[in-house]
């Protein structure tokens, strides 16, 4: 991209709506995920670790396996979630669901031809259910692989984005004052995005954990 350049209109477009497809089956709810058992932190409650390693390394340990640096950290992260989770000092009670949920982001790009400089990211999830028994970490591994070229396959995407996009274009939706809709919309960011996934990978391999 050249800064001095003419930008091109296609820079500004709404990808979201250019690819939204009507008369897409939305994907169904999930059943509630494990969050970690530990409290919440005073305000501000945000607490940040920070590592730094040689990408070199990471894509050495990736290539052994066979398989991209996104499925690799994300089996990290899975089996470090998978031994909290089997700590005995955490009651059962904090472990009703054995569903460990990870919210990865996919290159949009590769999937869709748009050159809009505007957000255009959506995320898959793959899961394992620890009910099933323990997860080797080549097993987390060999089901995140396969899970993940299942979801980003192109049609099942276009369910993910239909979803967001069609609730945006609802006119009666649209047509509800925002002090009315900000309060609904945080209920259902709970019931429906919340608690269905443990946590998130992010683009910038920041690994975020979701608290009860």
């Amino acid at each position: 991209m050249d800064p001095s350049g003419k930008p091109d209109p296609e820079e500004f477009e709404d990808a979201y709506n250019r690819f939204f497809k009507e008369h897409i089956p939305v994907n169904t709810r999930r059943p509630e995920a494990f969050h970690l058992p530990f409290p919440l932190n005073t305000k501000p409650r945000l607490g940040i670790i920070t590592a730094t390693l040689p990408v070199s390394v990471l894509k050495e340990k990736a290539r052994e396996k066979q398989v991209n640096l996104t499925v690799y950290l994300a089996a990290v992260y899975f089996y470090a979630v998978q031994q909290i989770y089997e700590d005995p000092a955490w009651p059962r009670r904090r472990k009703k669901t054995g569903k460990i949920s990870v919210q990865i982001p996919i290159n949009t790009r590769n999937l869709y031809p748009s050159k809009t400089m505007r957000n255009f990211s959506l995320f898959v999830m793959p899961e394992i259910d620890r009910r099933l028994g323990h997860y080797t970490f080549d097993e987390i591994l060999k089901s995140v692989f396969h899970q993940m070229q299942l979801e980003t396959d192109v049609k099942l995407v276009n369910k993910i984005l239909s979803r967001n996009v069609g609730s945006e274009r609802n006119i009666i939706v649209r047509a509800i004052p925002l002090f009315i809709k900000n309060p609904i919309l945080r209920m259902n960011f709970k019931k429906m995005g919340y608690s269905q996934c443990t946590g998130v990978l992010s683009n910038f391999m920041g690994i975020h954990f979701l608290l009860p």
